[in-house]
C-alpha cells in the first residue's frame, strides 16, 4: 500500500504534474465526529467526509484540495445538477442516531440499518447489514494525476445502469464508457450517467460530470472498477434488498436524484 506516499501539501502542489501512481494510505486511519459529518483522516493527512443522508444512504467525499466543493461543470455557463436537493450535510435525525465505534481492525459507523466499516490498515470500506456483507472494496481508493478509481469485490451479482448503453442490458462482464459518444449502434453511448446498481442490494452515484469508465469484471478477476477523470472522489450510496425499493428511493428521498438520471 505504501507505494508513493507524499505529504498532503506536496500532493496538492504537485498533483497537476505528478504522473506516477498515487494511492491513499491509511496505516493509522482515524475518524472524528464533526457537526454534520464524520471526518476521516488517512495517515498521509488526506481528508474525507462521510455524510449520513438517511439510515440506508450515505455520501463519501475524498478531496485532496480540502475544498469539498460542488463538481466542476462539463462546460462554461452550465449549471447542471445530479441531485435536486443539497447533499452537503447529513440528515439531522439520522446523523444524531448514528453511532461511531472502534473495532479490532478499524472503525464502524452504525445507522438504523447499516454498519459502515473502515479498515484502518487496508484503507478499505465495507458495508454490512447484520452479518451480511452488501458491498466491499477489494483495494483502497486510488487518486492519480489523471483519475480516481474505486475497486469493489464482485461475487455472483448482476449490475445495471450507466445510462443508455446500447446493446447492453445487464452490465456484468462488460466495460462501459460514461461519456456521450453520440452513437446509437451496438456499443455506443447516447445518454450516459454515473449511476449503477447491483442485485447485491446497493446503488452508487458518482457526483461528477467528468468522463469515466466502469469495468464490471470484464477480466473475470472478481473486481468492479469505476473510474472518472478527476482528482477527487465523491459518491452517494443507496441500500435496499429489493430492486424496486432501491430504485424508488432514488427519487423519493431528501436527496432528490435528478429524474433525468433515472430516465436515461
Amino acid at each position: 500500500i505504501f507505494a508513493h506516499a507524499i505529504t498532503t501539501d506536496a500532493w496538492r502542489n504537485s498533483l497537476d504534474h505528478y504522473q506516477e501512481f498515487v494511492i491513499i494510505v491509511a496505516l493509522d486511519l482515524k475518524i472524528e465526529e464533526q457537526d454534520h459529518y464524520f471526518e476521516v483522516t488517512y495517515s498521509n493527512d488526506l481528508k474525507a467526509r462521510l455524510f449520513i443522508l438517511a439510515d440506508n444512504q450515505f455520501r463519501f467525499y475524498v478531496d485532496p484540495s480540502e475544498k469539498f466543493a460542488a463538481p466542476a461543470q462539463s462546460g462554461e455557463g452550465l449549471n447542471a445538477k445530479i441531485f435536486t436537493k443539497s447533499i452537503n450535510a447529513s440528515s439531522v435525525k439520522d446523523f444524531a442516531s448514528a453511532a461511531l465505534t472502534s473495532t479490532s481492525d478499524g472503525w464502524s459507523i452504525k445507522t438504523g440499518s447499516l454498519a459502515i466499516n473502515l479498515n484502518k490498515t487496508a484503507a478499505t470500506l465495507q458495508v454490512n447489514r447484520g452479518a451480511k456483507v452488501i458491498m466491499a472494496e477489494s483495494q483502497p481508493l486510488s487518486i492519480t494525476a489523471d483519475d480516481t478509481t474505486q475497486t469493489l469485490k464482485h461475487n455472483n451479482d448482476q449490475y445495471f445502469g450507466g445510462g443508455t448503453q446500447n446493446g447492453n442490458f445487464t452490465l456484468t462482464g462488460e466495460k462501459i464508457k460514461i461519456v456521450n459518444t453520440n452513437n446509437w449502434v451496438d456499443g455506443g453511448v447516447a445518454s450516459p450517467n454515473p449511476f449503477y446498481w447491483s442485485t447485491a442490494g446497493y446503488g452508487v452515484i458518482r457526483n461528477t460530470f467528468t468522463p469515466g469508465t466502469y469495468d464490471f469484471d470484464a477480466a473475470n478477476n472478481g473486481e468492479i472498477k469505476t473510474t472518472h477523470q478527476e482528482k477527487r472522489f465523491d459518491a452517494v450510496y443507496f441500500f435496499d434488498d429489493k430492486p424496486y425499493n432501491l430504485l424508488t428511493q432514488l427519487s423519493h428521498t431528501k436527496i432528490g436524484l435528478n429524474h433525468l438520471i433515472l430516465a436515461s
